[in-house]
């Protein structure tokens, strides 16, 4: 099973998003539902 892995440029890109004013909690949920739509949610639980 796959397993997320938070790297360098996601943690930059994040930080960039955050910055621009994006939500981190909207954010958050579409990383949740990529990560049930793949199937590796499970171990996050």
């Amino acid at each position: 099973m796959l397993r997320p892995e938070f790297t360098g440029q996601f943690k930059k890109d994040y930080k960039l998003a955050i910055k621009r004013g994006c939500n981190p909690d909207k954010l958050q949920e579409l990383l949740l539902l990529k990560l049930i739509r793949t199937g590796s949610h499970s171990d996050l639980f």
